[in-house]
Order: structure tokens, then sequence, then C-alpha cells
């Protein structure tokens, strides 16, 4: 608790240091960190939790730039700096296979548009942010994880 306070700390700081207005932008309530700022912030992995489930939810071209745009947000594993907490290790594989199905599904829908040169960039990303390897049980281009 001590390290987490001292933590924030050094960040309010930090955020005034990089000219920001001086404000309580960090508060702990009930053992939770809130964001109390008056400035409004994104966060990555909300907004790329909320694309893939708006995805769900939508059909055509809605639905592929839904796609498009979580596989933009995405940037490779969770925290990396902190993957030695468990929470972050579990969080880390929860997003990384959303990350997996989006591009199945925009994979699918690419095939099925013709669209190979998207359909080899995003297999080409995939390759970059994720270990993977070719499945030799799959007639078109697929993906499983080596550690699936």
């Amino acid at each position: 608790n001590n390290s987490l306070n001292s933590m924030i700390y050094r960040l309010k700081n930090q955020l005034i240091v990089a000219g920001m207005p001086k404000e309580d932008y960090i508060s702990i309530k009930n053992g939770i960190c809130r964001w109390e700022g008056s400035m409004q912030v994104e966060v990555d992995v909300a907004e790329f939790e909320n694309c893939v489930k708006r995805a769900s939810e939508l059909n055509g071209t809605e639905k592929t730039d839904t796609l498009e745009r979580a596989l933009a947000l995405y940037r490779g594993e969770f925290l990396p700096q902190l993957s030695s907490e468990l929470w972050v290790t579990v969080e880390s594989v929860r997003l990384k296979k959303l990350y997996i199905s989006c591009v199945k599904q925009l994979g699918q829908i690419y095939e099925e548009d013709h669209e190979f040169q998207k359909l080899l960039h995003i297999y080409n990303v995939l390759m970059v942010v994720t270990y993977v390897q070719l499945s030799s049980s799959c007639t078109s281009p697929c993906w499983s994880l080596a550690s699936s």
C-alpha cells in the first residue's frame, strides 16, 4: 500500500512537471485508483474492448471498420514491464485472445471479399505482435498460437 501511494505521489508530480495544471488527477477510494482530473483521457485497452464488443453486434462495413479500429489499437503484450505480476499476465493473455479473435474475423471478411492484400497485412502484423506458428492442418491461411 505504501509503495502504491508513493508511486501515485511521483506520478502526480510528473504530470505537473509535464505541464498539466495542478490538481488531484488520481485518487484512491476503497482500495481502487481512479482518474479524477478534469481533463478527459482515453484508455486504449478500454477502447479496444469496446471495439471488440461493438463489432460483435454489427454487420457489413461497420463491422469491418470496427474490427480494423480494434486491430489498430492493439500494440502487443499488456504492460510488459509488469509481466511478472500474475494479474498482468492474466489480462495480457485475455487481451491477446481477443486480438486473435479479431484477426480471425477480419481475415474471414477479407478472404470472402477477395481483399488479399489486406489479409496479408493483418497476418503480417499478427506475426509481429504475437508469437504464432502456421497451422499445417488448414488449407487457407490460418494461424494458431504456439501456446494453444
